[in-house]
């Protein structure tokens, strides 16, 4: 069933539409506050000019008020100024697309050729694609491992790809005592995770009947190997500090298995 589940997955890829943020230079109007707080100054200076020709003399001060009726009506008959703009930077949406791989897309003329008249079909296009001479012979597990990625489609990706966890921890003293209500103490172990990408897991399986997959995947994830400080290795959680008795193992995780086998 997984063949043909492939074939309609590779199939159905399509060119992505994605939104994507720019940053835009645009012209725009000054704000209506920006232009009344430009005229409030200018009455401010008005009002104060007059009030010290109040001090002066009172009919200084009605030659002034004349003044200032004759420039406002002056002011009204002249022509509007131009609308003033400035320029602003801004963050905008637009769609962008991006099409898929040169690899996704001569994988899916090699499935398309499945489907023919034919008995098989052909990865010449593939093999020109990825740069590979289909007349010498290729490793299959190194090819598989550059070909995911040059195909750079992610739904192929998860279906194959998983990952595990390397770490190193801290033995404590009693570490496998509990408190008289059943709950854990509160002290935590110093430990360092790395999770490990994979597309395959290289297995030693032992020759003979005694040997089998399902040992060699419980000797890999579940059985870590013990440092103890007093045989000479332990385990050093930070620049000066001393060493620890810890224990070193890698972890696999149903959730770290490829979607495929999940």
């Amino acid at each position: 069933y997984h063949v043909p589940y492939l074939r309609q997955l590779v199939l159905s890829a399509q060119d992505e539409v994605v939104e994507v943020e720019v940053e835009v230079e645009v012209e725009v109007e000054v704000d209506e506050e920006e232009k009344k707080d430009d005229s409030v100054v200018d009455e401010e200076e008005i009002v104060e000019n007059s009030d010290d020709l109040n001090e002066v003399d009172d009919n200084d001060e009605n030659i002034a008020n004349q003044d200032s009726a004759e420039q406002a009506i002056d002011n009204e008959s002249e022509e509007q100024p131009p609308t003033k703009t400035k320029t602003i930077r801004r963050t905008e949406v637009k769609q962008e697309v991006r099409p898929i791989s040169i690899a996704l897309r001569s994988l899916q003329h090699t499935f398309s050729t499945l489907g023919g008249s034919s008995s098989s079909g052909t990865t010449n296009i593939l093999c020109r694609a990825l740069g590979i001479n289909p007349y010498v012979q290729q490793d299959g597990q190194e090819f598989w491992k550059l070909f995911i990625p040059e195909v750079d489609y992610g739904k192929l990706s998860q279906l194959y790809s998983g990952y595990f966890e390397d770490y190193v921890r801290e033995i404590l003293p009693g570490d496998a005592t509990e408190d008289r209500e059943g709950a854990t103490t509160d002290t935590q172990p110093r430990q360092r995770v790395r999770t490990e990408p994979f597309l395959d897991l290289s297995i030693p399986v032992a020759e003979g009947n005694v040997g089998s997959i399902e040992t060699s995947l419980r000797e890999m994830f579940t059985e870590p190997e013990t440092l103890y400080v007093s045989e000479g290795n332990g385990w050093r959680p930070e620049k000066g500090a001393e060493k620890v008795d810890a224990l070193k193992g890698s972890s696999l995780k149903r959730e770290g298995l490829p979607s495929l086998l999940q």
